[in-house]
């Protein structure tokens, strides 16, 4: 069994006994507690949002017949095994734009899905803008290292939300050209892959001569700033 089996069993295990609240496993004691949803501005980690843009928890939608489920994506060559229970992933003190993101998980009649499992990664930060890219800065991927920099797993709590907070991705090198931010993501529902995905962000100048990112309109999350000089954003996924 691989440690990704193991921490996605006790999702599993925990969904199953009525846990009242999201799990996380603390990266530096390895412990299981709950997490808290907290002020973006205080801690950098999104509370879902409600329509009217305030902090207060999301009432879960109404059922409708049917939701559009979320399109795929290529995997890509970066994910890894062992990715850290964590929904906080900027713990590196790499410089960028904080970036907070939250959601629902539901199913195709728009009902939410309790403890499903999210697995996301996505390239290092950067301080440079769009617009002045050169080769030379190009990001990459923690694909070796034992921080998994950039990479966690975490449930989604009782009424299917999520939330996490990172850095904002920089942009990399697909052969001459940038391919847009984006934020690589899987979703597992007991046990079972139902999703793979990517997450971009409107605006991006990369978009549009990207392979990928160029057919998937839908899955640019629009972000908008906080208090704190960070981006927060909200992106329900839709399993088939």
């Amino acid at each position: 069994m691989t440690h990704t089996d193991f921490d996605r069993r006790r999702f599993i295990t925990v969904s199953t006994t009525a846990a009242a609240s999201l799990l996380m496993g603390c990266p530096e004691t390895g412990t299981v507690k709950p997490v808290q949803a907290a002020d973006i501005d205080a801690t950098g980690v999104a509370k879902p949002e409600t329509a009217n843009g305030s902090n207060q928890r999301a009432e879960a939608p109404a059922a409708q017949t049917p939701c559009t489920p979320t399109s795929g994506d290529i995997t890509g060559p970066f994910w890894r095994k062992g990715i850290p229970i964590r929904n906080s992933f900027d713990v590196h003190g790499h410089p960028g734009t904080k970036l907070a993101l939250s959601g629902t998980v539901q199913n195709g009649s728009c009902q939410p899905i309790p403890y499903a499992v999210i697995e996301m990664w996505h390239a290092t930060p950067t301080t440079k803008a769009a617009d002045a890219l050169k080769p030379a800065d190009s990001v990459d991927y923690d694909t070796e290292g034992a921080d998994f920099k950039y990479y966690g797993q975490f449930a989604t709590d009782e009424r299917g939300e999520y939330s996490m907070s990172t850095k904002k991705p920089g942009w990399y090198l697909n052969g001459p050209a940038f391919r847009p931010s984006h934020i690589h993501v899987k979703i597992y529902v007991n046990g079972v892959e139902r999703l793979t995905t990517q997450l971009y962000f409107e605006g991006d100048p990369f978009i549009a001569n990207d392979p990928w990112a160029s057919r998937a309109p839908k899955r640019a999350v629009s972000l908008r700033p906080t208090s704190t000089s960070g981006l927060i954003g909200r992106f329900d996924f839709t399993l088939s």
